[in-house]
């Protein structure tokens, strides 16, 4: 039982490590981002269903409790890499394989445009701007810019049925160890705090990150005014 489990605790930790290792060689080894972009995409599904199956086996065999656990969510953070592929709106690994096959030049710009447009029409504004794009980029946008619109549909549905929940979960795990409602250990508390140490700090850190960039838009926006 022993053996079996070393085996599966090592093929664990290996099925972990080899997203990371098979990202630095593809990086040498892609001659475009295409390529590579699409390498990761595969990648993610292979790691997701593998970590998925080794955290069952490990269970079955009696592994480490917490080791199946860091199998399932670092699977699980594979799956979210999958589903971040769908926000078109960024420029994703998937944007940079789509605008490497239609050879455009700036697929993105062209198609937010053109969403911004409708919009402007929607609302009865006057409508933006247009820059010089491509005639490539101008008829690739017609077909990617509901792709985009779709995106942020589907960042919205992550937002209700995956973000909004595992949040509750964990912040709902820390309420419970630190009222009594779980026996407390000492892990457990060691686990709870850095948790919320690093919650806490990423929340912090947004929050500064987006004051300084009204901060510098402000000023920019005075500057120019001033000048003009």
């Amino acid at each position: 039982m022993k053996k079996v489990n070393r085996l599966v605790s090592a093929a664990l930790a290996l099925a972990m490590a080899a997203p990371l290792l098979l990202d630095l060689v593809g990086r040498r080894l892609a001659p475009s981002p295409a390529p590579l972009s699409a390498q990761r995409t595969l990648l993610a599904f292979a790691v997701a269903g593998l970590l998925t199956l080794l955290a069952a086996a490990g269970r079955h065999a009696g592994a480490p409790a917490w080791l199946p656990g860091l199998a399932l969510a670092y699977a699980f953070s594979s799956v979210l890499r999958i589903a971040w592929q769908c926000l078109f709106y960024l420029e994703t690994d998937f944007y940079f394989v789509i605008n490497t096959a239609t050879r455009c030049d700036d697929l993105h710009g062209a198609a937010k445009y053109r969403v911004r447009r409708w919009v402007s029409r929607v609302l009865r504004r006057p409508e933006p701007a247009a820059d010089g794009w491509s005639a490539r980029d101008w008829a690739a946008a017609r077909w990617y810019a509901p792709l985009m619109v779709a995106g942020y549909g589907f960042s919205l549905g992550m937002l209700i049925f995956v973000a909004v929940p595992a949040a509750v979960r964990f912040w709902t795990t820390v309420v419970h160890r630190l009222d009594g409602s779980q026996p407390r250990t000492a892990g457990g508390i060691a686990d709870t705090a850095v948790f919320v140490l690093f919650s806490l700090t990423e929340l912090g850190l947004l929050g500064y990150v987006t004051v300084r960039d009204r901060r510098r838009r402000r000023r920019s926006r005075q500057l120019e005014g001033n000048l003009s």
